[in-house]
């Protein structure tokens, strides 16, 4: 069975990928228009890809509970990661549903729902400030 120029593409990009160094092997799923590759997922839109959070069907949202016995610093940086994901691996138009997903994480996570805000709150001010 021929390949169309579009999997050859993805292909010679993952080898490209895996011939860098010995020692990485990379792997992507393909599912119709869209490419699940690390932690992004890109689905083509006409001719542009857009870009998303990707989380495997195995993703738990298991992250440090709020009740442990950690520095609020750590807590804290729970929240600044969960952020700098969704501004680094989304396109702003998944923002909104990628932010409702972390806060539900955090709620779930036994994160104060005005602590989560607030947090989420200085994240964003302080990167767009």
């Amino acid at each position: 069975m021929a390949l169309s120029t579009q999997e050859e593409n993805i292909i010679n990009l993952l080898s490209m990928f895996n011939n860098y160094h010995p020692r990485l092997n990379f792997t992507m799923e393909r599912s119709g228009n869209c490419l699940n590759f690390l932690d992004s997922n890109l689905h083509k839109k006409g001719r542009y890809f857009l870009y998303n959070w990707y989380h495997k069907p195995s993703f738990l949202a298991q992250y440090l509970n709020y009740f442990s016995c950690h520095p609020r610093c750590h807590k804290i940086g729970t929240i600044m990661g969960l952020i700098d994901r969704i501004l680094l691996l989304s396109f702003p138009t998944f923002h909104e549903k990628n932010f409702s997903f972390i806060i539900n994480i955090l709620l779930t996570n036994g994160y104060p729902k005005i602590f989560a805000l607030a947090s989420i709150r200085k994240r964003l001010h302080t990167k767009f400030e």
